[in-house]
C-alpha cells in the first residue's frame, strides 16, 4: 500500500498505529528492546509500509487487516478455490444410440438385450434436464432415425420423455431385416450431430455415440475396407467433442469384435463384446457425467487503480485507464508544447478522473498511442458493448493487433485473427485477458501474442510481471504482488480445488471517478481514497487446459484509509463468461 504520510489527518493515523504497537511489544516485554533507537526508527518505517493482508478461509468471506511490512513472512494465509461446473445450460450432454436392425437379430437378440438395456439406461438418467437422447437405427441399404426433426433421414436430439420412450421400445416392436451398413449409419451419427451444431451454436455439447451390433459391415466391400472404416469414425469424432463407444453383442466372431474394438479405439470411447464381458448394463461401457473436471489458471487479486507509470513506477490511476494520474497530468503540460502531439490533441485534455477524455468509444489509452506515436484508430466503429466481459469495448478490440499472432496452440494460431477476438477474453490462450495484458503493457500486440510471456525486463519474465503486478520498465521498483496459486484437491463434485496465499496489495489515494466517467461501467466507478479490487481466474476443461475457458471476475471496493476490511471470496458468487461459439477459437 502506497500511504502519504504528508497527508492530512495521516500523521495522526500513523502516531496511533505506532502507539498500539508499542503497546503491544511492551506487553510482551520487549521494553528495553524498544527503549533502543535503531529499534524504533526500524519499527515507525514499518508501520509507514502498511500492506493488506489477504487471509483465506475455506472460500468464505475474508478478512484483509493492515499489519506491518515485517511481520508478514511470519504470517501464514490458507484458503481453497475450486473451479465450478460451467453454466449447466451450457453443457449439455448429448448421447446418440446407433443400432443395428439387421435380419441376423432375430436370433442373436432373442432377449432384447438392445431394447432393454438402452431403455435401462435412460431410465436412470431421464430426469437430468441437461442430457438429450438420439436414436439411429441401420438395416438393408439404408438408416433411419427414431428421433428425428421431423424427417426419418434427419436425426435430432430430444429431452422429451415420451419422444424417447417411443423411439426406444420401436427397436423391440420394429421388424429385424436385411443387411448391415456400418457406413449409412456412420454417415447419418455426422448428420445428426452437425445439424445439432448447427441449431444450437450456443451450447457447449459432449456428444456420446453408442454403435451397437451383432455382426460385420456390409457397406464397404468385401472383404470390408478397413481403412475406410477407420476415415469415417476419425471425421465423426472430429466434428469437435464427440466420442465413439461400441458394443459387439453376435456369436463369437474375432473379427467383427475386433473391427468394432479399433473403431472405439479410434473414437476415443469404450469398447463391450457380451461373449467375454456378459450383457452388462450399458452404464459400465459409457460411465458419463454431465460434467467435468476443471481446472484455474492464474487466479489474481488486483488494484485496478494502481498502474504502471512513465518513470517505472506504480500509482494511483483513479479511472483505471491504465494511465497514471501523475502521468496524465504531465502529458497536458509537455505535450502542449509539442506540436504534433498538441495538434492530435486537438485542444483537448487529458483528465485523470476520466477514462474517455478524448472519445466516448475508446478510453485514454487508446488515444495516448494516437497522440505520442500516430498509430491509428478505428474511429469509424460505434460498438462499445464489452462482448466477453474482459473491459475491452468493441471498439478497443479492434485496436489490438498483431501481423503475427501466436496463440497457445498451431490450431488456436490458425484460427486467430490480427486483432484482439470480441467475444473470447483471453484471445491468445495465455491466461491473461485481453484488457489485463494491454492495460499493464501499453502494448497493440500483447493480446495476440502468446509468445510475449517469455519476454524479459531486466531479467524478470513478462508474466512474471504480470502476476506481480510490477512495471516493466523498471520491475525492480515496484512493491511485488505475492499471490500463489496451489492445487489442493479434488472436491466431491469432482472439481480442482487449489490453495491460495497473497499478502500483499497495495492500495492507493484516488480521486472519485463517476460511472458516467468510467466507460459507463459502474463496476469502476468508485468514491474518493477507494480502491477497486478486481478478482479474477480463468478456467478450462481438464481435458483441454489450452483450449477456450470461462472467465469468473468479482469487483469490489476498498477504502484506502481503513484499517481492516473484508473481500469477498465466494468464487461461486463471481459473474462469469464462458467463450461462445461466435469466437473465432471454438470451445
Amino acid at each position: 500500500m502506497s500511504i502519504d504520510w504528508k497527508r492530512s489527518g495521516n500523521n495522526v493515523l500513523k502516531g496511533i498505529l505506532l502507539g498500539r504497537v508499542r503497546n503491544g511489544l511492551a506487553k510482551l516485554g520487549l521494553e528495553k528492546w524498544l527503549s533502543r533507537r535503531p529499534a524504533r526508527l526500524a519499527l515507525s518505517f514499518s508501520i509507514a509500509g502498511l500492506f493488506i493482508l489477504v487471509g483465506y478461509q475455506n472460500c468464505d468471506n475474508t478478512r484483509l487487516a493492515l499489519v506491518k511490512q515485517a511481520s508478514i513472512e511470519n504470517i501464514k494465509t490458507n484458503g481453497e478455490i475450486c473451479a465450478g461446473t460451467p453454466s449447466t445450460y451450457e453443457n449439455y450432454t448429448k448421447v446418440m444410440f446407433v443400432v443395428d436392425k439387421s435380419g441376423s437379430n432375430s436370433t442373436t437378440d432373442t432377449n432384447k438385450y438392445r431394447v432393454n438395456t438402452i431403455s435401462s439406461f435412460y431410465q436412470k438418467h431421464q430426469e437430468n434436464a441437461f442430457v438429450q437422447w438420439g436414436l439411429v437405427v441401420f438395416n438393408g441399404n439404408t438408416s433411419e432415425a427414431y428421433i428425428n426433426s421431423g424427417s426419418p433421414q434427419q436425426p435430432t436430439f430430444s429431452a422429451d420423455v415420451g419422444t424417447v420412450t417411443t423411439a426406444i421400445t420401436k427397436i423391440g416392436t420394429a421388424a429385424d431385416a436385411g443387411a448391415t451398413p456400418y457406413k449409412s449409419a456412420l454417415a447419418m451419427a455426422r448428420s445428426g450431430i452437425n445439424y445439432d451444431l448447427t441449431m444450437n451454436p450456443g451450447q457447449a455439447s459432449t456428444y456420446v455415440v453408442v454403435f451397437l451390433s451383432d455382426g460385420q459391415p456390409t457397406d464397404y466391400g468385401a472383404p470390408a475396407d478397413e481403412t475406410a472404416i477407420m476415415s469415417d469414425v476419425d471425421s465423426l469424432v472430429k466434428m469437435g467433442r464427440v466420442t465413439l463407444s461400441t458394443v459387439y453383442y453376435g456369436p463369437a466372431d474375432a473379427v467383427a469384435s475386433g473391427r468394432l474394438s479399433k473403431m472405439a479405439q479410434a473414437g476415443a470411447g469404450r469398447f463391450l463384446d457380451t461373449n467375454i464381458d456378459g450383457r452388462i448394463p450399458i452404464d459400465h461401457l459409457i460411465g458419463f457425467a454431465t460434467s467435468e473436471p476443471w481446472m484455474i489458471k492464474n487466479f489474481y487479486v488486483t488494484n485496478l487503480n494502481a498502474n504502471p507509470c512513465d518513470d517505472g513506477s506504480i500509482d494511483a490511476d483513479s479511472d483505471a485507464d491504465g494511465l497514471c494520474d501523475k502521468d496524465e497530468l504531465r502529458y497536458n503540460s509537455e505535450y502542449k508544447e509539442d506540436p504534433t502531439k498538441s495538434q492530435r490533441m486537438a485542444g483537448m485534455q487529458f483528465d485523470p478522473y476520466n477514462r474517455n477524455s478524448f472519445s466516448a468509444t475508446l478510453s485514454d489509452a487508446f488515444y495516448y498511442k494516437y497522440i505520442v506515436y500516430g498509430e491509428a484508430l478505428p474511429l469509424g466503429c460505434t460498438d462499445t458493448a464489452d462482448s466477453d466481459s474482459d473491459l475491452l469495448n468493441n471498439c478497443e478490440e479492434q485496436f489490438l493487433k498483431s501481423t503475427t499472432p501466436t496463440g497457445a496452440t498451431q490450431k488456436w494460431t490458425e484460427a486467430m485473427g490480427q486483432d484482439a477476438d470480441p467475444f473470447n477474453f483471453d484471445s491468445d490462450g495465455d491466461g491473461f485477458t485481453d484488457f489485463f495484458e494491454f492495460m499493464m503493457t501499453r502494448n497493440k500486440s500483447s493480446a495476440v501474442d502468446f509468445n510475449n510471456l517469455a519476454q524479459q525486463y531486466l531479467g524478470i519474465r513478462l508474466d512474471t510481471i504480470l502476476i506481480e503486478h510490477r512495471n516493466w520498465r523498471n520491475p525492480t521498483n515496484a512493491i511485488p504482488y505475492d499471490g500463489k496459486l496451489r492445487f489442493a484437491r479434488v472436491n466431491a463434485e469432482g472439481q480442482n480445488c487449489y490453495s491460495y496465499q497473497q499478502t500483499i496489495l497495495p492500495l492507493y489515494r484516488s480521486e472519485a471517478v463517476s460511472t458516467a466517467k468510467s466507460s459507463g461501467n459502474s463496476n469502476l466507478a468508485h468514491a474518493a481514497n477507494e480502491n477497486v479490487i478486481l478478482f479474477s481466474f480463468i478456467q478450462s476443461p481438464e481435458k483441454d487446459p489450452n483450449g477456450p475457458g470461462e472467465l469468473r471476475f468479482h469487483f469490489q471496493k476498498v477504502s484506502a484509509s481503513v484499517n481492516q476490511v473484508n473481500l469477498n471470496l465466494r468464487v461461486d458468487q463471481y459473474q462469469s463468461y464462458k467463450v461462445s461459439a461466435d469466437a473465432r477459437v471454438e470451445p
